[in-house]
């Protein structure tokens, strides 16, 4: 299974092979600065949160977080941009990150 970005016109933005993992959430994330591109955040069903570029793709890093590869429900993302905190529900899990860095 793959991610693929879609470009407003139907075309393939770029494709993100997630390397043998299964995602089950994905989200864009700006942390609200004019500056910052903004990235992709994927999770996977083996409990990691990658990050994407979000102009080409390319991997940025990961983050071990609470997920179970038995979880079937789509991942919730609610961001905290006061406190730069994201939260990551998934069935019975819920991670808090801090998004400054």
């Amino acid at each position: 299974m793959r991610v693929l970005l879609i470009k407003e016109d139907g075309s393939v933005g770029f494709i993100i092979d997630p390397a043998g993992l299964t995602p089950n959430g994905i989200c864009f994330y700006n942390d609200g600065n004019p500056k910052s591109e903004g990235m992709i955040l994927v999770t996977y069903d083996k409990g990691t949160l990658g990050r994407y570029s979000i102009t080409d793709g390319h991997f940025l890093g990961s983050t071990e977080i609470g997920m179970v590869s038995f979880t079937y429900r789509e991942s919730e993302f609610d961001f905290d941009n006061e406190n730069n905190l994201l939260y990551i529900t998934t069935t019975d899990y819920v991670d808090v990150i801090d998004t400054e860095y």
